[in-house]
Protein backbone atom coordinates (compact mmCIF):
# COMPACT_ATOMS: atom_id res chain seq x y z
CA UNK A 1 0.00 0.00 0.00
CA UNK A 2 1.32 3.34 -0.95
CA UNK A 3 1.84 5.94 1.77
CA UNK A 4 2.07 9.79 2.01
CA UNK A 5 6.18 10.74 2.38
CA UNK A 6 7.89 13.81 2.27
CA UNK A 7 9.95 15.52 0.35
CA UNK A 8 12.95 17.70 1.86
CA UNK A 9 15.00 20.50 0.03
CA UNK A 10 17.77 18.87 -0.39
CA UNK A 11 16.58 16.22 -2.66
CA UNK A 12 16.83 18.20 -5.47
CA UNK A 13 20.26 19.79 -4.76
CA UNK A 14 21.59 16.17 -4.26
CA UNK A 15 24.76 16.28 -6.97
CA UNK A 16 24.57 12.49 -7.86
CA UNK A 17 20.47 12.68 -8.37
CA UNK A 18 20.97 15.33 -10.30
CA UNK A 19 23.06 14.34 -12.82
CA UNK A 20 21.15 10.64 -13.00
CA UNK A 21 18.55 10.35 -14.99
CA UNK A 22 15.50 12.29 -13.63
CA UNK A 23 13.69 8.55 -14.00
CA UNK A 24 15.99 7.27 -11.28
CA UNK A 25 14.93 10.23 -8.83
CA UNK A 26 10.86 9.67 -9.45
CA UNK A 27 11.77 6.33 -8.60
CA UNK A 28 13.44 6.80 -5.40
CA UNK A 29 11.05 8.81 -4.16
CA UNK A 30 8.40 6.31 -5.16
CA UNK A 31 10.14 4.23 -3.39
CA UNK A 32 9.21 6.29 -0.13
CA UNK A 33 5.92 5.81 -0.80
CA UNK A 34 6.11 1.94 -1.13
CA UNK A 35 8.45 1.54 2.29
CA UNK A 36 7.00 0.81 5.34
CA UNK A 37 8.03 2.61 8.46
CA UNK A 38 11.10 1.41 8.70
CA UNK A 39 11.99 2.22 4.91
CA UNK A 40 11.97 -1.33 3.98
CA UNK A 41 10.24 -3.40 1.03
CA UNK A 42 10.42 -6.58 -1.31
CA UNK A 43 12.97 -6.34 -3.97
CA UNK A 44 10.38 -6.95 -6.63
CA UNK A 45 11.83 -4.49 -9.80
CA UNK A 46 8.61 -5.72 -12.40
CA UNK A 47 5.97 -4.70 -9.45
CA UNK A 48 7.75 -1.44 -8.53
CA UNK A 49 8.03 -0.32 -11.92
CA UNK A 50 4.13 -1.03 -12.08
CA UNK A 51 3.39 1.09 -9.20
CA UNK A 52 5.62 4.08 -9.18
CA UNK A 53 6.12 4.03 -13.15
CA UNK A 54 3.16 2.40 -14.89
CA UNK A 55 3.09 4.18 -18.14
CA UNK A 56 6.79 4.65 -18.57
CA UNK A 57 7.92 1.85 -21.10
CA UNK A 58 11.53 0.94 -22.14
CA UNK A 59 12.60 1.59 -18.81
CA UNK A 60 15.00 -1.17 -16.93
CA UNK A 61 13.94 -0.76 -13.26
CA UNK A 62 16.65 -3.50 -11.62
CA UNK A 63 19.33 -1.73 -12.91
CA UNK A 64 17.95 1.81 -11.50
CA UNK A 65 17.98 -0.05 -8.07
CA UNK A 66 21.22 -1.24 -8.89
CA UNK A 67 22.42 2.13 -9.29
CA UNK A 68 20.50 3.78 -6.09
CA UNK A 69 22.82 0.58 -4.52
CA UNK A 70 25.72 1.95 -5.81
CA UNK A 71 25.40 4.90 -4.54
CA UNK A 72 24.73 4.63 -1.32
CA UNK A 73 20.68 5.30 -1.73
CA UNK A 74 19.52 1.77 -0.52
CA UNK A 75 20.58 -1.89 0.34
CA UNK A 76 19.33 -4.47 -1.74
CA UNK A 77 19.87 -7.79 0.42
CA UNK A 78 17.95 -11.18 0.71
CA UNK A 79 16.88 -13.08 4.23
CA UNK A 80 15.23 -16.59 3.54
CA UNK A 81 15.47 -16.76 -0.52
CA UNK A 82 13.23 -13.29 -0.05
CA UNK A 83 14.50 -9.94 -1.96
CA UNK A 84 14.74 -6.77 0.11
CA UNK A 85 15.52 -3.48 -0.68
CA UNK A 86 16.79 -1.13 2.70
CA UNK A 87 16.37 2.84 2.30
CA UNK A 88 19.33 4.11 3.50
CA UNK A 89 18.79 7.35 6.16
CA UNK A 90 14.95 6.35 5.68
CA UNK A 91 14.48 7.27 9.56
CA UNK A 92 16.21 10.72 8.89
CA UNK A 93 14.41 11.70 6.61
CA UNK A 94 10.65 10.43 7.32
CA UNK A 95 8.29 10.55 9.92
CA UNK A 96 6.07 8.05 9.57
CA UNK A 97 2.35 7.88 11.37
CA UNK A 98 2.52 6.43 15.16
CA UNK A 99 -0.52 4.61 14.09
CA UNK A 100 1.36 2.68 11.05
CA UNK A 101 1.97 -0.78 10.78
CA UNK A 102 5.03 -2.30 12.39
CA UNK A 103 7.66 -3.39 9.44
CA UNK A 104 7.08 -7.31 8.66
CA UNK A 105 10.12 -7.51 6.66
CA UNK A 106 13.50 -8.44 8.25
CA UNK A 107 16.09 -6.14 8.72
CA UNK A 108 18.92 -6.10 6.47
CA UNK A 109 22.09 -7.35 7.87
CA UNK A 110 23.88 -4.45 10.13
CA UNK A 111 20.80 -2.97 10.72
CA UNK A 112 17.95 -2.78 13.55
CA UNK A 113 14.12 -1.79 14.04
CA UNK A 114 14.39 1.89 14.97
CA UNK A 115 10.25 2.76 14.52
CA UNK A 116 9.20 -0.70 15.12
CA UNK A 117 7.44 -0.66 18.14
CA UNK A 118 3.66 -0.79 19.21
CA UNK A 119 1.76 2.23 20.68
CA UNK A 120 1.26 2.44 24.27
CA UNK A 121 -2.19 1.50 24.79
CA UNK A 122 -4.39 2.34 27.97
CA UNK A 123 -3.91 -1.00 29.20
CA UNK A 124 -0.73 -0.98 29.02
CA UNK A 125 -0.33 2.98 30.33
CA UNK A 126 -2.57 1.53 33.06
CA UNK A 127 -0.15 -1.23 34.01
CA UNK A 128 3.34 1.06 34.01
CA UNK A 129 1.47 3.60 35.95
CA UNK A 130 0.19 1.34 38.65
CA UNK A 131 3.65 -0.53 38.96
CA UNK A 132 5.58 2.85 40.07
CA UNK A 133 3.11 3.95 42.06
CA UNK A 134 1.60 6.73 39.98
CA UNK A 135 4.09 9.00 40.67
CA UNK A 136 7.27 10.08 38.64
CA UNK A 137 10.12 7.89 39.01
CA UNK A 138 12.76 10.45 38.82
CA UNK A 139 10.91 13.20 41.14
CA UNK A 140 7.93 11.67 42.50
CA UNK A 141 5.80 14.60 41.66
CA UNK A 142 2.09 13.13 41.16
CA UNK A 143 0.24 15.62 38.72
CA UNK A 144 0.85 15.52 34.54
CA UNK A 145 2.30 12.20 33.79
CA UNK A 146 3.78 10.68 31.48
CA UNK A 147 4.93 7.00 29.79
CA UNK A 148 8.68 7.31 28.38
CA UNK A 149 11.08 5.21 26.98
CA UNK A 150 13.85 4.20 28.98
CA UNK A 151 16.12 2.94 26.16
CA UNK A 152 14.47 5.01 23.08
CA UNK A 153 12.62 3.56 20.28
CA UNK A 154 15.44 5.46 17.72
CA UNK A 155 18.47 3.79 19.72
CA UNK A 156 16.72 -0.19 19.56
CA UNK A 157 14.18 -0.02 22.67
CA UNK A 158 10.63 -1.65 22.57
CA UNK A 159 7.48 -0.69 23.93
CA UNK A 160 7.87 -3.55 26.76
CA UNK A 161 6.59 -3.31 30.29
CA UNK A 162 10.48 -3.05 31.47
CA UNK A 163 11.60 -0.67 29.02
CA UNK A 164 8.78 1.79 29.58
CA UNK A 165 8.70 4.58 32.82
CA UNK A 166 6.46 7.11 34.63
CA UNK A 167 7.36 10.49 34.40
Amino acid sequence: MARARNIKPGFFTNEILGEADPMIGLLFVGLWCLADREGRLEDRPRKIKAEILPYRDGLDVDEMLSFLARHDFIVRYEVDDVKYIQILKFDKHQAPHHLEAPSKIPPAPGFVNRLNHAPIGVPQRRRIYERDGHKCVICSAIDHLTIDHIKPVSKGGDSSDDNLRTL
